[in-house]
């Protein structure tokens, strides 16, 4: 409240006296006061706040570094049990006798063996409905002449226009 405030006011005409204006100056500075002491340590109290923030921010900083750290824990705990997975299955299938790793594996249900199922078992059933991607063991057949075996006697034509030639004698 301002001085001139109440010394506008007009009480059957005249203004108020001056020691009623300061008297209820001196009480309004009085609750003014008194209020203002409710909240002298609201300084301390924002700044009291802000270090709370900065923590909980510094907090959810860590908390978030922990919860990366944790899915890349995680992601190679994943990683390494599909290498572990892969290198059990292609020593299996070598040991089975399996031609190539790759068309041995397009064939078998990786996420269900996987997921625990019996790698042996899985071969021999692909083994006996496509036995051609193993090998049997069985020695292939021996050399068939004619295919690709020693050269012909230089005195024979190497062409069959050469051989037409010395067949009918033309020149």
């Amino acid at each position: 409240m301002k001085r001139e405030f109440l010394q506008q006011i007009r009480v059957e005409g005249q203004p108020l006296p001056k020691e009623v204006v300061d008297a209820i100056m001196a009480q309004n500075g009085r609750d003014i006061e008194n209020v203002r002491q409710g909240y002298s340590d609201y300084e301390d109290l924002k700044q009291r706040l802000q270090e709370a923030l900065d923590r909980q921010a510094d907090s959810q900083a860590l908390a978030q570094q922990a919860k990366d750290w944790e899915e890349r824990y995680h992601a190679a705990l994943a990683e390494q049990a599909e290498r572990a997975f892969r290198q059990d299955l292609e020593g299996a299938i070598e040991k089975a006798g399996g031609r190539s790793v790759k068309a041995v594996c397009a064939l078998l249900d990786l996420e269900a063996l996987q997921a625990g199922g019996d790698i042996p078992a899985a071969l021999e059933a692909l083994r006996k409905d496509h036995g051609y991607l193993f090998d049997d063991g069985a020695t292939p057949p021996p050399y068939a002449g004619g295919t690709g075996g020693p050269a012909l006697p230089s005195d024979r034509p190497e062409s069959l226009a050469g051989a037409l030639r010395e067949r009918y004698g033309w020149k």
